[in-house]
């Protein structure tokens, strides 16, 4: 997975160099409803948190209706009552998603692709007296894998002539998130939880091309 994504990239780097009188460049801003996919502790129900997204773009036209979209963005994540009553797990990542998009009629597009995520931070908070014993020694850091893979799905609106652009994506977790630390794979067990746990990311945006 790894190798494919570096040598999307470096085939994008080349396409950019080809079509760099077409190249056009543009910041985005969104919010975002994450969760996680996965079985969560017993008794318990996962919930989502809200978060926000904030980057840059640039899209490359390709052949007719096709053009090529790769993003770098800042994006906090996560969700609640996972493991622990009350508790949050929260992320910060860096995400890069190459996307695909195809024009349906003027402005109307479809887009998808796939997106690599390297966090940056993470947290993981709950209250210490209502905690189950194996988790008073776990970290927050502990908890969340450095890289995590998935593919991104959605539909767009870019308004003719002024720039302004709007969407609505869907990011499904293609990795565990859970870091493969063993104290915190016992942690969950303790709980019985599972220790695979995907993302599952709900966006709505707004961009501005220059």
């Amino acid at each position: 997975m790894r190798k494919l994504i570096l040598t999307s990239v470096v085939a994008l780097i080349g396409l950019c160099s080809m079509q760099a009188q077409h190249l056009g460049f543009g910041v985005r801003g969104a919010y975002n409803y994450s969760s996680l996919r996965g079985t969560a502790a017993t008794g318990l129900s996962l919930e989502g948190r809200s978060g926000y997204q904030v980057g840059l773009f640039a899209e490359v036209p390709l052949l007719g209706k096709w053009s090529v979209q790769p993003e770098v963005y800042y994006s906090t994540q996560g969700a609640k009552n996972l493991f622990n009553e009350g508790d949050e797990f929260k992320t910060q990542n860096i995400n890069i998603p190459i996307l695909a998009k195809y024009y349906i009629v003027s402005g109307l597009n479809v887009q998808f692709g796939p997106q690599i995520s390297f966090k940056t931070g993470s947290d993981y908070s709950f209250d210490k007296a209502r905690v189950n014993q194996a988790w008073k020694n776990i970290s927050s850091g502990e908890m969340a894998k450095g890289t995590n893979f998935g593919a991104v799905l959605g539909l767009g609106y870019r308004v003719p002539v002024v720039g302004l652009s709007i969407d609505a994506r869907y990011t499904l977790g293609l990795t565990n998130v859970v870091n493969d630390d063993q104290t915190v794979k016992e942690a969950i067990k303790a709980v019985g939880a599972k220790d695979n746990f995907k993302n599952g990311i709900f966006s709505v945006g707004v961009g501005y091309s220059f």
